[in-house]
Order: C-alpha cells, then sequence, then structure tokens
C-alpha cells in the first residue's frame, strides 16, 4: 500500500465519490426546492384566481343590490337640497311665521317638506337591507355613498351636539316643563332632533313591501295618501317628525337649522361626487368638496333680509366642524 500511484487512484476515486455523493444530494435538494417553488407559485395564482373571482362576484352583486339605490339617491338628494333652499327662501319672504305660516298646519308645504327631506334617509334603510349580502369594501365609490347616507341619517340624532358646537346654543328639550316653556323660548326648549328609535319610525312611514316582501319607497302621492287622515293633534309615527317642523325658522330653531345646513353639506356632495369619473372618487375628493361651502351656498341658505351675516355663515362653520370629526379630515371654512 505504500505504492503512491495505488496511493493516488484511491484518493482519486474518495474524491469522484464524495463529489457524486455532493452532487447527488445538491440536485435532490435543488429538486425539492424547485419544486417547492413552483407549488408555491400555483397555490399563488391559486389565490390570486379565487380572489379575483370572488371580487368579481362580489362587485357585481353590489352593483345588482346598489346601483338602483344610488341612482334614486342621487334624485332624492337634489329634491331634499331643493327643499332646504326652500325653507331659508320662505323664511326670507316672511312665509315662515308662526301664527299663519306655511308650517303652521298639516298642509302641503309641511307634508312635503317631511317627505322630501326623510325620503333619502328611507334609501338608507334600504341600503342597510342589503349590506349583508354585499362587500363595500370591494368599491370604495359606493362605500363613499353609503357612508354619506349613513351620516345624514344620523344627523338627526345628533342635535345635542349640534347645540354644543361653536357658539353653544342653550337647548333643554328634556326640561320637564319643556310643554308649556317651549312656546315662549322654542330655541331652547323645542326639540330639533329625533333619537334613533322615533327617526327610524318615521322613517318607515316612506316604506311599504312589494309581492315579494320586499320594502320600496313609496312617491310623495302614497304618502299623502297614507297620512291622509292623521289630524294637526294626532300623535302619529309622522307626527314626530311633524313636530320638530311645526312653526319652524331658522331663527327660532337654530339647532334643526344647523342639522339641516350639515344635511346640505352631504346631500350636494353626494351631487358632485356623482359628476365625477369612477376613478376620481377618492378620500381626498371627499373632503375637498364636503368640508367646504361657498359663497353661492350662503346665498341659496340665506334666510335673512340681509346680505350674509355671522348668523348665516355659522351653521355652516359649525356643519364642517361636525363633518370633519366623522371623515376624520381637516376642515376649511371661510
Amino acid at each position: 500500500m505504500d505504492n503512491p500511484i495505488v496511493i493516488a487512484s484511491i484518493i482519486s476515486a474518495l474524491g469522484a465519490l464524495a463529489i457524486a455523493i455532493w452532487s447527488y444530494f445538491t440536485n435532490k435538494k435543488t429538486n425539492k426546492s424547485l419544486e417547492e417553488f413552483k407549488s408555491e407559485l400555483a397555490d399563488k395564482k391559486a389565490d390570486k384566481d379565487a380572489r379575483r373571482e370572488y371580487e368579481f362576484e362580489a362587485k357585481k352583486r353590489l352593483y345588482h343590490e346598489f346601483e338602483p339605490l344610488l341612482f334614486q339617491l342621487v334624485e332624492l338628494s337634489d329634491h331634499s337640497i331643493h327643499r332646504i333652499q326652500s325653507l331659508a327662501r320662505s323664511a326670507k319672504h316672511g312665509n315662515l311665521t308662526d301664527d299663519n305660516g306655511w308650517l303652521s298646519q298639516f298642509n302641503y308645504y309641511t307634508k312635503s317638506t317631511i317627505y322630501k327631506l326623510l325620503a333619502p334617509l328611507a334609501v338608507f334603510q334600504l341600503m342597510q337591507k342589503r349590506v349583508t349580502l354585499v362587500d363595500l369594501n370591494t368599491d370604495h365609490r359606493i362605500e363613499i355613498y353609503y357612508l354619506l347616507t349613513k351620516q345624514l341619517y344620523l344627523s338627526y340624532t345628533d342635535d345635542f351636539e349640534f347645540a354644543r358646537l361653536h357658539h353653544s346654543i342653550d337647548y333643554d328639550p328634556n326640561n320637564i316643563e319643556w310643554e308649556e316653556l317651549r312656546t315662549q323660548n322654542p330655541t331652547k326648549y323645542w326639540r330639533q332632533g329625533l333619537p334613533m328609535g322615533l327617526l327610524d319610525k318615521c322613517v318607515d312611514m316612506l316604506l311599504e313591501k312589494d309581492d315579494t316582501g320586499q320594502k320600496y319607497l313609496i312617491s310623495y302621492g302614497e304618502f299623502e295618501r297614507k297620512i291622509g287622515n292623521i289630524s294637526n293633534k294626532e300623535k302619529s309615527d309622522i307626527h314626530l317628525m311633524r313636530d320638530i317642523f311645526f312653526n319652524f325658522h331658522p331663527h327660532s330653531r337654530p339647532v334643526l337649522w344647523r342639522i339641516l345646513i350639515a344635511q346640505y353639506q352631504i346631500l350636494n356632495t353626494i351631487l358632485e361626487l356623482k359628476k365625477l369619473d369612477f376613478q376620481e372618487v377618492t378620500d381626498s375628493k371627499l373632503s375637498e368638496i364636503l368640508l367646504n361651502f361657498s359663497n353661492e351656498d350662503l346665498k341659496k341658505c340665506n334666510w335673512s333680509q340681509q346680505p350674509a351675516t355671522d348668523e348665516i355663515k355659522e351653521p355652516f362653520k359649525v356643519a364642517i366642524d361636525y363633518l370633519g370629526r366623522r371623515f376624520k379630515s381637516p376642515t376649511n371654512t371661510k
């Protein structure tokens, strides 16, 4: 075994064997990694395909359930805005006096005001019924409309918050003697909002069920016939809404006027966003529209004979503060 040639041959053979063994296990490991990589790619592709299929079906279901409601919402938002402007104009022209004003009786103007201001809220109730059937996260544009309409609904329940914002209003509708006191001091003692349960009842007066059990918004004519036999003094569900507007005037019911101006901002935002292309409906665009008001807005909602005073501007500043808190954006007032 001392022969150098033999020793060299053995060493060479052992080296070749080691290389072969190393190559075998390396190739085996490489092949295993390659197979694992291929399997991982296949899993990712399957997940991506499943996600794409889910989003396609979810969007199709979302559009089927919500697009007809959004069409209704836009139409009704326009009507609500015009009625809020009409209230300001009627007050300016002296048509909202206590004794013989347009809101002193349960007449056409009172009934149509209630209908036009509640109709978008009725659409929100219909949206709520469908929200469990869809995934709003698949379309941020529709999600924004839903959140705006939800805030429109909730605004009626936040009367105490509206009273506190900016220049605080002394507001005490829960006073034990409210019924007597509110005649002398409606600003303080007249209730100018509705708790959620009572609001739900009022809005439900605008809804009926079709033959399949699905709820739908009734027309104004159907609404008027439905409440036609309700007298001025009768306590009905719709009377709850009628009461907060009975003899309403922006000066004597400033809390309710603040609520209506906040609704004006929301309704106007819904209309403006609808004019944009799909990809333009973003959070930043939402804030840009929702949290600003113009001189034209002040003019259309000015209930005074004088040009826009601080009393006219104040509800807009309150509305933007209120909405800025809800939509987590900095306010921008003029």
